[in-house]
């Protein structure tokens, strides 16, 4: 009975092993397929055309109080009353804000 659990132990510890080889192996074969796929890349071409077709005209907005604006998209914790409205990113920064942190042109 002793030998047999010595057996055991030993091919339970072989097929750890084994296993482990292959799965290290598989996933190194994985990572190289997946640099030389290049990536995926969402494109949204109407959103795209929309927003450099109206490059000149985004609306901004900021706070009376603060000092960053924020576009459209853009989400922020400003009440509507304290809104204040630029016709575009330039006559915002004229005014002396400067674009929020958490806010991305496009």
């Amino acid at each position: 009975m002793n030998l047999s659990r010595k057996k055991k132990n030993f091919l339970f510890i072989v097929a750890v092993v084994i296993l482990t080889s292959l799965i290290s192996f598989f996933l190194g074969r994985l990572s190289i397929l997946e640099s030389e796929s290049g990536g995926v890349e969402i494109y949204y071409p109407d959103i795209v055309e929309a927003l450099t077709q109206n490059e000149g005209q985004m609306k901004v907005y900021a706070s009376r109080n603060g000092s960053r604006y924020y576009f459209e998209w853009c989400s922020s914790q400003i009440k509507e009353s304290n809104k204040i409205f630029f016709d575009s990113e330039s006559a915002a920064e004229k005014a002396g804000y400067t674009l929020a942190s958490g806010c991305q042109k496009y």
